[in-house]
């Protein structure tokens, strides 16, 4: 099985990028251009580098920001592909491979637990599905599962969620504008069945 790219949720990241490189553009540049004296404020002449301090802090900030853009679309560009051997992500001609064994398979009910994690992550569809992670590594099953991924380990993990009724809306009549990779339950299940990594499934998932 291979799955293709989340082609919505690039261009909504490219976009933000391009949004945040103007914003933190101008901000630069009104430092830069127009720096704090004493004259505007006093409190200035006792720190001379506030100005240098606040330009260092907020270059943090922008490159920060950017890095976990490109993380998301690191994640949501990449084609997933199922076989035999394993798993394969692959992102413009570079490849991560990873054999079953080396792979935690899982499902997941991915619900918003918390108030916290619902404003964190309001944007995202949120519904069970299969999350393949290397193993070894700790997830919080009371976490979004596809933040997770693309916030963490955006290039060796992926979320796999399960098509729910939602899914056939228009994204902005429910409120979620990362939808993410999903697919049908009974294909997804399916194929991990037949590669025999198929974890095990609550029954009303069936009837969902």
């Amino acid at each position: 099985m291979k799955i293709g790219p989340c082609k919505d949720e690039i261009t909504m990241n490219i976009v933000l990028s391009l949004l945040t490189v103007v914003m933190f553009g101008v901000l630069f540049y009104q430092m830069i251009a127009h720096p704090v004296t004493p004259e505007m404020n006093p409190h200035v002449a006792d720190h001379p580098n506030e100005n240098a301090y606040f330009l260092a802090f907020t270059l943090f900030g922008f490159v920060l920001c950017e890095a976990l853009i490109f993380g998301s679309i690191l994640y949501f560009g990449r084609s997933i592909t199922l076989d035999a051997e394993g798993c394969r992500f692959s992102f413009r001609g570079f490849e991560k491979k990873f054999r079953w064994e080396e792979l935690d398979v899982q499902y997941y009910e991915n619900l918003k637990h918390s108030y916290l994690s619902s404003c964190l992550s309001n944007r995202e569809a949120d519904g069970p599905g299969i999350l393949i992670n290397v193993k070894g590594r700790k997830y919080n099953p009371k976490r979004p599962a596809m933040a997770y991924c693309y916030t963490f380990h955006p290039m060796t993990s992926v979320f796999l969620r399960f098509r729910g009724p939602k899914d056939d809306l228009k994204s902005w009549k429910y409120n979620n504008t990362v939808v993410g990779y999903t697919l049908k339950r009974e294909e997804l299940l399916a194929v991990l069945e037949e590669l025999g990594h198929c974890p095990e499934v609550p029954e009303i998932q069936y009837r969902r």
